[in-house]
């Protein structure tokens, strides 16, 4: 049994070293694979997105502070884990994505708006941890708190979505 489940973990891995070897010589459909990471990348973004928008509304009720100690804590723990899974597999999502459109279509960086949105997802990326830190410090309600991130964000996913669909330059 053993030895079945290392012959076929083996071939497993011959077939992502083929892979790789391929992906390096240029033998595969990048257009096939383009089109999936791109997928990807744009799911990543919208789990990003409903995560930040969703983390901001679940923090006003958190301020409100109308109910019970118990509820209360319980919205605290529901804000957080929308906050890690909402907002972190989404961000995870949309790097991967384009990591791999970016290895499928390399001609991409020759475009000079790309570098613009390579530096405004720094500033993103960025904020997020600044988020994170704040959200297990428990210090989000502070006047700098989760407004002045989502607009931050919001102003990056603007400058985005110029760059993407009038490529400027």
């Amino acid at each position: 049994m053993g030895g079945y489940l290392l012959q076929k973990s083996f071939k497993n891995y011959k077939k992502l070293l083929e892979f790789c070897i391929n992906l390096i010589s240029g033998k595969l459909m990048m257009v096939e694979y383009y089109k999936w990471f791109r997928i990807l990348h744009f799911t990543g973004v919208i789990f990003w997105m409903t995560g930040v928008y969703s983390w901001l509304k679940l923090a006003e009720l958190i301020e409100k502070k109308e109910y019970t100690p118990a509820d209360h804590e319980t919205l605290k723990r529901v804000f957080g884990n929308v906050f890690i899974l909402g907002i972190h597999a989404g961000i995870i999502m949309a790097l991967s994505g384009g990591i791999g459109m970016l290895l499928t279509n390399i001609n991409l960086l020759s475009q000079g708006w790309i570098y613009i949105k390579f530096l405004t997802l720094t500033m993103m990326i960025l904020v997020s941890i600044f988020q994170t830190v704040g959200v297990y410090k428990g210090d989000i309600t502070k006047p700098f708190g989760y407004a002045a991130y989502h607009s931050i964000i919001g102003m990056g996913i603007m400058i985005i979505l110029a760059m993407v669909i009038f490529r400027p330059f």
